[in-house]
């Protein structure tokens, strides 16, 4: 039997908090969703606000200008440049341990080789 690592986490969870309760985002996409009071055509908030959003990006507002480009398109990828000591390539070592478990699942003690089964293994 092989022996494998034991991750910490939660299956299926990437580390994001995707899955968390938003009580602020919750509260603002309501606020968002409710019709505008006073607006003749019946839009909501949010349709109001992206009008305006739109408005300051025709009047030339650069910030506007980048806000409605990263919603339509995205954010821009950001460029990294990664490398080791004094911009040499990075280097890495990887250990591999080549072994097998008792047949009961427990991993063995400190010192004790996972191969050496009650008597059985090489003569010392």
């Amino acid at each position: 039997r092989i022996g494998f690592l034991k991750m910490s986490g939660k299956p299926g969870r990437s580390g994001t908090n995707r899955q968390l309760h938003k009580p602020f985002a919750d509260a603002v996409r309501a606020v968002c969703m409710e019709v505008k009071a006073g607006d003749h055509a019946g839009r909501r908030k949010l349709a109001v606000i992206a009008d305006k959003l739109v408005e300051l990006a025709m009047g030339g507002d650069l910030d506007a200008i980048k806000e409605v480009s990263n919603r339509l398109d995205g954010k821009a990828a950001q460029q990294l440049a990664i490398t080791g000591e004094d911009g040499g390539p990075i280097k890495s070592q990887v250990t591999v341990l080549i072994g097998t478990f008792p047949e009961d699942g427990e991993e063995p003690e400190d010192g004790e080789d996972a191969n050496d089964q009650e008597g059985e293994g090489e003569p010392a």
